[in-house]
């Protein structure tokens, strides 16, 4: 008789382990993904708790994503705002100056004297406006695609979470789907496998194969054969006309 196989007694992680395990996962699973493994864990395999907690865990992960998103933002705020917060004077005084620029002399000789050297020292601000604002610009710019990025990720975070609570909807909604995904599995069983945690030994993920009719399968292949006689004879007549006048031509 083997000697029996030795093992530790089988538990439920706490709830700081699977927080950590999935802290760990996070690197390769989106949150969605978690989300998709902690509900039936908590509700351990019982389908009618599962379907209590799938829009609570919506809520939960779409507050906490806009959280995030939120204080990305923020940052982004303070990180330029107060670079930028001179942009806005220095765009309306750089288009005053350039209305200025374009105004005629007076006809008066004193008037024309000072008009020249107020010319003259709008064209030197000119100069310094126009860089200044190039520059914030391009930093408004950047500042401006930081937060299209944050908002984008976060939107399409969103999206995967309504996507993920919408097909565990669908998955708990009935027990037989519902065992192509996740099981509680008894330690006899788990016993019967050789202590083998792999999931296809729990859990039935295999799809019938579509069922195909032996007389619609013929009368495709009949119709194929037709279409490909009709794309021969076409061909064969194109190229008989193509050759007709290289024949002419010798």
């Amino acid at each position: 008789m083997p000697d029996p196989v030795k093992t530790r007694p089988l538990r439920r992680l706490t709830q700081a382990e699977l927080d950590a395990f999935l802290e760990k996962a996070a690197d390769l699973l989106r949150r969605a993904d978690c989300m998709r493994i902690l509900v039936p864990w908590r509700a351990f395999g019982d389908l009618e708790k599962c379907r209590v907690l799938i829009p609570q865990h919506e809520a939960e992960l779409i507050a906490e994503i806009e959280r995030e998103r939120d204080t990305a933002l923020s940052e982004i705020e303070e990180a330029y705002g107060a670079s930028l917060a001179p942009l806005p004077a220095l765009r309306q005084e750089l288009a005053e100056r350039q209305a200025f620029a374009e105004k005629k002399q007076p006809e008066d000789k004193e008037e024309r004297k000072k008009f020249r050297e107020e010319k003259k020292a709008n064209a030197e601000r000119l100069k310094e406006l126009k860089a200044a604002v190039k520059d914030l610009t391009k930093l408004e710019a950047e500042a401006e695609e930081k937060r299209a990025a944050a908002r984008q990720h976060a939107d399409r975070e969103i999206t995967l979470a309504h996507e993920a609570a919408a097909d565990l909807a669908r998955i708990c909604a009935d027990p037989a789907e519902a065992r192509r995904y996740f099981v509680v599995a008894e330690r006899e069983e788990i016993r019967e496998n050789e202590f083998n945690l792999n999931l296809p030994r729990y859990v039935d993920t295999f799809e019938p194969e579509e069922k195909i009719e032996i007389d619609d399968a013929l009368a495709q292949l009949s119709d194929a054969e037709d279409i490909a006689q009709q794309t021969l004879q076409l061909l064969r007549e194109k190229l008989a006309r193509l050759a007709k006048p290289a024949e002419a031509g010798i």
